[in-house]
This record gives C-alpha cells, sequence and structure tokens, in this order.
C-alpha cells in the first residue's frame, strides 16, 4: 500500500501536467489509462473479500450505518469504474460530467474510508502491505489522476452545468452503477429476503416481468438517439455483464472442474463482450440464436434454490438477464442488422460443435467430478422439467472404458435435449420473423399515414411510384428564366438560365469551376432559394411544393457529406426514414446497392472508417434508395479509382433506362461523352449550348471541341474544327 501511495502522486502529477500543457495527449492518456484501469479491475475481481465472504454466510454483519454506508461505496466504486472504462471511447457529454465530476469524488471518500475499506477486504486484523491494498491504491488513484485529468480538458458550458444536466448525470451514474454492482449489495443492504424466485411464485413471475419490461423499456428511451448513444448503452451493458460473471469467481475456481465457465449461458457473457466491443457479427448471432433460448429456458425454470439476495442467487439472475436482453436490444437498436435465415443455420453449425464438445468433457471430467454437469447433460433437472425426457435419460446410460477413464454417456438423452434445443431455436426463429413483420407492418403504417398527410388527399394505402401513376407524373426537369443572387452582390451567379430535361435521359452538366454548375445543382435540389424564375421537378414547383418535388429527388453532394459516426446502414436507414421508404422496398434496395458496390463487410462499421470512395459509394446508395425519378449528381465521380468510377457509371445507366433522369455535372469529358444522351454547358452564369451527343456522333464532332469552343480556347486543338 506504501508503494501506491508513493505512484498515486506521479499520477496526479501526469493527469495535472497533460491537461494544463499538453491537451492534445488527453484523449490518447485517458484511453490507455482506462486499459490499465480494466486489467487492474478484472483480476481485482478474482479476489474473495471478507466482506462477501461474510455477505455469503448466514453470518451477516450486524445493521449499521457503516455496514450500508461500505455497500453504498462499493457499488458506486464499481459504477465509477465501469463510467471510467467507456468514457475515453466515447463522445458523450453525461459520461465527460461523470467522469470529471462524481468520479473524483469517490475516489477521494475512499482515501478517507480507507480503513473502513481495509477491514471490509481483508477482515479486522488487516495489514497495509498486502496485494489487495496496494491493487486497491492503484485503482483508486488512477480514478482521480483520470477524473482529474477530465475535469482539465473536459470544458462544459454554462448551461451543461445546470442542476438538471447534473441530476441527469447523476442519474445516469446511479443507472450505471446499478449495471455492475457487487453481487451482494442487497443483502448487504437490506439482509436475506427470505424467499427463493421458483415455480412461478410471486418473486418469480415479478422477475419475469421485470425481464421482459426493462429490456422494452430501454428500447423505447433509447430508439431514437444517436447511434453513438445507442452504441455506448449496449457496450457499457456487456462490460457490466462481463464483470458481474466474473465478480463471482477466484482463482481457486478454476482448479473446480464444476465451475468452468461452459454453460451455455455463461459463455454468452464472454461471446456478447466479444461480439459488441469487436463488432462480431459471428459471435452476436450465435448469441442472438441460441444463448437468448439458454437464457429464457434457464430464467423460466431456474436451477437454483437459493436466497434472491444471496450472492449465488444475484450471480443466477443477473447474468442470465444479461443473456437474454444484450442480443435482443442489440438487434431491436440496430447495432447490428437484422438476421436472415442463413445466419440462424450457421448458428445451429456452431451450436452443434459446442454441444459435442461439451458432452465429451462431461464424459470425461466425470472420472474425477461426478457433479460435472455442463449444458445440464449429466443430471436429471431437464428430465424432471420435461417428461419426454425423462425416459430417455434412466433407459440409455452407457460406460465405455478407455484406458483408465470410463466415460459415461446419456446418448438418447443428449439427442433429446440436442433435437428439443434445435426445435426451439427454429421457433425463436418464426417468433423474431413474426416480430419483424409487425414492426415493418406498424412502420409502413406510420409511412402512409405521413405520407398522406405530405402530398394530400388520395388514398393512403398506396405507394410513392402509384401516386405519381395517380396523378400523371412523370420524370422531367424544367428550369425557366432561373437567376440566382448572393446576398447583396450585383453581379448575378447564374443569369436566365433555362433547361428542360426528358424522361429516361442521363444529362451531363458542362463548366469550369466557378461557372454556375453548383449553384444551379443546389437550388435545382431545393437547398438555397431562387431569385428569379421557376424549377420544376416532375411537375412540382421546388418553390410552391417543395415537399413533393423533393420526395421526387436523390442527390449526391461534390462532398459526399454524411453522418459520419453513423453506420452506413443506420445512414441509409436515416435517408429512408426521410423519404418515407417502407421497410421492405428499403431493403430489397439496400441489398441490391450493397452487392452492386461490394460493400458487404462495411455496411455495418461507422462512416468515419470508410475509405474517400466507400463514402461516395453510401452516398451514392442512400440517394437511390427511395428510387428517385430525378437522380441528380455534383461530380460524382471525382476522386474515385476507376473501379468505384465503373460501378457508379452503370448504376447511371440502370437508373435512366428505368425511365428515370439522371442529372450530373463532370470535369470528365470523356466520361460525358460516353453516357450521356445530352449536355448543356455553363459559362460565367449563362447557358451557353444544348447539345445531342448522338448527333455529334454522325457528324464526326468530339464534345471536347464543343467544349472548347464555348468556354475554353478553340486555337489549343490541333487545327481549327468547324462545329457550326
Amino acid at each position: 500500500m506504501i508503494f501506491a501511495l508513493m505512484i498515486i502522486p506521479l499520477f496526479l502529477l501526469a493527469s495535472i501536467y497533460i491537461g494544463l500543457k499538453k491537451k492534445n495527449y488527453a484523449s490518447l492518456s485517458l484511453k490507455i489509462g482506462a486499459v490499465i484501469l480494466a486489467i487492474i479491475y478484472f483480476f481485482r475481481l478474482f479476489s474473495l473479500d471478507y466482506f462477501e465472504e461474510l455477505s455469503n454466510s448466514q453470518n451477516l454483519i450486524p445493521f449499521s450505518f457503516f455496514r450500508i454506508l461500505f455497500v453504498l461505496l462499493r457499488a458506486y466504486t464499481s459504477g465509477a469504474i465501469l463510467v471510467t472504462l467507456v468514457t475515453p471511447f466515447f463522445n458523450n457529454k453525461h459520461f465527460s460530467l461523470i467522469l470529471s465530476r462524481f468520479v473524483p469524488i469517490v475516489a477521494i471518500v475512499n482515501f478517507i474510508l480507507i480503513k473502513l475499506n481495509g477491514q471490509a477486504f481483508l477482515g479486522p486484523s488487516f495489514s497495509w502491505s498486502t496485494l489487495r491494498m496496494f491493487q486497491f491504491g492503484l485503482e483508486q488513484g488512477l480514478l482521480l489522476s483520470m477524473g482529474c485529468l477530465a475535469f482539465l480538458t473536459k470544458k462544459f458550458e454554462q448551461e451543461d452545468l445546470t442542476v438538471k444536466r447534473i441530476a441527469q448525470a447523476f442519474g445516469i451514474f446511479s443507472f450505471a452503477t446499478l449495471l455492475v454492482m457487487p453481487l451482494y449489495t442487497f443483502r448487504g443492504i437490506f439482509g436475506p429476503l427470505g424467499q427463493t424466485p421458483k415455480d412461478f411464485n410471486p418473486l418469480h413471475r415479478i422477475i419475469l416481468y421485470l425481464c421482459f419490461l426493462v429490456p422494452a423499456v430501454l428500447y423505447i428511451l433509447f430508439r431514437s438517439k444517436t447511434y453513438e448513444s445507442r452504441y455506448l448503452l449496449t457496450v457499457l451493458l456487456a462490460v457490466a455483464g462481463i464483470f458481474t460473471y466474473f465478480n463471482n469467481y477466484d482463482f481457486n475456481s478454476f482448479t473446480v472442474l464444476t465451475k468452468w465457465p461452459l454453460h451455455l449461458c455463461n459463455t454468452a457473457m464472454i461471446l456478447m463482450f466479444i461480439a459488441f466491443i469487436f463488432r462480431s457479427k459471428t459471435f452476436f448471432y450465435f448469441n442472438y440464436f441460441i444463448n437468448v433460448v439458454g437464457a429464457l429456458i434457464a430464467l423460466v425454470i431456474p436451477s437454483i434454490s437459493s436466497d434472491f439476495f444471496s450472492i449465488t442467487s444475484m450471480h443466477y439472475w443477473i447474468n442470465h438477464f444479461y443473456a437474454f436482453m444484450l442480443p435482443l436490444l442489440g438487434v431491436a437498436l440496430h447495432i447490428f442488422p437484422r438476421p436472415n435465415f442463413k445466419l440462424i443455420t450457421a448458428s445451429i453449425g456452431v451450436f452443434s460443435i459446442y454441444f459435442i464438445v461439451v458432452a465429451f468433457i462431461n464424459s470425461w471430467f466425470y472420472n474425477y467430478d461426478t457433479g460435472v454437469n455442463y449444458f445440464f447433460l449429466n443430471d436429471d433437472f431437464l428430465a424432471k422439467k420435461f417428461g419426454f425426457l425423462k425416459t430417455l435419460r434412466f433407459n440409455g446410460i452407457f460406460d465405455i472404458p478407455v484406458g483408465n477413464l470410463t466415460f459415461r454417456v446419456y446418448p438418447w438423452y443428449w439427442l433429446g435435449i440436442y433435437f428439443g434445443f434445435i426445435f426451439l431455436t427454429f421457433a425463436t426463429w418464426f417468433v423474431y420473423d413474426a416480430l419483424y413483420k409487425v414492426s415493418d407492418h406498424h412502420y409502413d403504417w406510420h409511412v402512409r399515414k405521413v405520407r398522406h398527410k405530405l402530398l394530400g388527399g388520395g388514398t393512403t394505402s398506396l405507394s410513392i411510384e402509384e401516386i405519381n401513376a395517380m396523378q400523371g407524373v412523370n420524370s422531367s426537369i424544367k428550369i425557366s428564366n432561373f437567376s440566382k443572387i448572393y446576398g447583396k452582390n450585383k453581379t448575378k451567379a447564374v443569369d436566365d438560365f433555362s433547361l428542360e430535361v426528358h424522361q429516361g435521359e442521363i444529362f451531363g452538366f458542362l463548366g469550369h469551376n466557378g461557372a454556375g454548375k453548383s449553384t444551379v445543382i443546389k437550388s435545382l435540389v431545393g437547398i438555397q432559394s431562387i431569385t428569379e424564375g421557376t424549377i420544376e421537378v416532375c411537375g412540382f414547383d421546388i418553390q410552391k411544393n417543395p415537399l413533393q418535388a423533393k420526395l421526387m429527388i436523390g442527390y449526391v453532394p461534390d462532398n459526399h457529406a454524411v453522418y459520419e459516426r453513423l453506420t452506413g446502414r443506420e445512414y441509409v436507414s436515416y435517408i429512408a426514414d426521410l423519404f418515407l421508404v417502407s421497410t421492405e422496398d428499403r431493403r430489397n434496395r439496400l441489398d441490391k446497392y450493397v452487392k452492386m458496390f461490394g460493400l458487404e463487410d462495411a455496411i455495418d462499421k461507422q462512416i468515419k472508417t470508410y475509405s474517400h470512395g466507400m463514402k461516395q459509394k453510401i452516398s451514392v446508395i442512400a440517394s437511390l434508395i427511395h428510387n428517385p425519378k430525378v437522380w441528380v449528381l455534383d461530380e460524382p465521380l471525382t476522386g474515385l479509382d476507376p473501379t468505384s468510377a465503373f460501378q457508379i457509371k452503370e448504376c447511371m445507366k440502370d437508373h435512366a433506362k428505368a425511365g428515370n433522369i439522371v442529372f450530373f455535372s463532370s470535369h470528365i469529358i470523356e466520361v460525358v461523352e460516353v453516357i450521356c444522351d445530352r449536355i448543356a454547358v455553363i459559362n460565367k452564369g449563362k447557358l451557353v449550348t444544348i447539345e445531342n451527343l448522338h448527333n455529334l456522333k454522325e457528324k464526326g464532332i468530339s464534345l471536347e471541341s464543343i467544349y472548347l469552343k464555348y468556354v475554353g480556347d478553340i486555337n489549343l486543338l490541333e487545327g481549327e474544327l468547324n462545329v457550326s
């Protein structure tokens, strides 16, 4: 402990120095500190403390103020550690406020009450020079140092530090504490409950209700939050789950064969942690299809009979609750996409391997400990609960001698369990699928309602395409005498511009930088005002009927402006929501374009990790998700590799063949010449020519010569061409 007290001032001095002099290194320092703290805390979980031993025994320390104080302090210390571990990796004001204000207070209180902590850890006659006290000193020193560093570097405006904001932060801090509190917390505060949840007694029913209610409440609270907030919630739950699970272990536990983490829901806690931290779809969907079923069975027919507030019972219920809830929230909150039927077969394959391995281990370890019973394959617990297994359990027991060992197997019983579980897994898929359809139906009803309100009149059950057909709308662009003046500038950026584009055309828009291309395009798509003239899209005036007109347009800007903290799927889904696209249409189109552009491995990663070409592709997908009548692209091929450019060009051709308009600007004359039907050239804000490329080809005139004639120097060409 003395050595730890010598190190703590160094931690503090380093944090103050970085916070005042090297703020650029603050974020990295907090992340490094979080990793070190995670390692220290993880190994500390395997230390069985004196108070924990008493709490797990029948002789609980008599009720007193100090007992309650210690239990609450240990709970909030665990919450402080959880917050400190995750905050450096997320940009969240509430968590930053907790780290910079509440965490240092918890650490200081722990140091003030260090003697009380030592007695609770090691007993009344504890020694300061023990590994447990050294670990405690390092842990609290890191909390204090990281909290101080966050305090010095995280700047909050006055409105962020109102009583309401601080109260919200404390509420979130208390929620985090509840997630990762020590297993003896309730018993330490209230004593034994005196009841065991089983056989659907009132306590058992209340627990089951909460198991369904809590994820539903979290879903409602977080469904409209940003992706980062939703992901933060699931990471918080995953980290809390892994720490809570190992909180009931000590190093000696691994020498006991019956305590290895090989039960299905034990593996769930480890796999869910890996799935959410490292975004592993393989581990996630295994849990989603397999462990949710196992956890639900464990919650409905518990295999534990101790007092509900006992450490053993709390460990059982909390971990199975996490194993049940986390996968459901992972899909509901769109952290992972909805699975397809192919994934369930892969999950069953992995489960089959797990089942064979566990059956072998049960048979092998039975030689050393007859209590080994992973996945309940050796005892009669499941046989008692499911009558059809009873005969299989007792009428087919075989002992197979192998050398000095005897492998006990229950082949018919094991097959019954295996196929029963497979049946439940498939049944779960149909339940999931039904819930997906209900969700989709509700969303489509909402879309029809909003669409009816926006477009006015008509039948609410019609799609956008059907409404267009009913109103006789064809793909068209009509720009009449359009002029644009910016601010008080007397010079017109675009002057008296008129143009019509017809259904099925790929129309190229050419001009030097500053010629007015982007001005025309931004006014066409409705993101800037019109000074004079009119612009109509599919018959809708962009000024008089902006909603109807914009529903017809898909737009790819020249800077691929996207929300980089969202995943590709999240961003496209967000755009689909804006354009009222039904769930079935968006799913089909997204699958089509993701495959077309080769984004299968990237679609569920954050956009900030994408390359320039990938960002351009996701912008293209988002612009096409509502199958627009008019697809507008501003310099779509700039900076793309040849493969990406080819894919986008093919997509443009396909969209025009379907009877839509593709209107795009470009500097690449060779591309425009190959794929366009007609082009327009703008120079100094004025439309100087409109050309039909098929006619030019018949005359043997190149587009380059036309372009240079109107906006460049015709003498740059070798020999003067007659382009009149």
